[in-house]
């Protein structure tokens, strides 16, 4: 139950960066972010499980990057969640 916002890196992953592990990401708020790959996530040798979680306004820069501006890496399990627009993040 996290809001994480306005984070950067000069390589990948703005707001979290995964390497060799399999985190369980659940119900946070990601907007904000920037890095050439993965704006708000990226991860490599790894299968994070992302659930329930809100991504807005993420960006990734690097042109032919190898992710988006929400996740990036390979393997990525998504729940998706309908959210609506009177939903609060609240900050950690």
């Amino acid at each position: 139950n996290c809001l994480i916002t306005s984070n950067g890196a000069s390589v990948a992953g703005g707001a979290i960066y995964v390497l060799d592990t399999d985190p369980r990401i659940r119900n946070c708020t990601f907007s904000y972010n920037v890095a050439p790959s993965g704006g708000a996530i990226y991860h490599v040798s790894s299968a994070p499980r992302i659930e329930k979680c809100f991504f807005r306004y993420n960006d990734s820069t690097a042109p032919g990057s190898l992710g988006g501006g929400a996740v990036g890496g390979e393997q990525v399990t998504f729940t998706p969640r309908v959210r609506e627009a009177t939903d609060r993040p609240r900050a950690c």
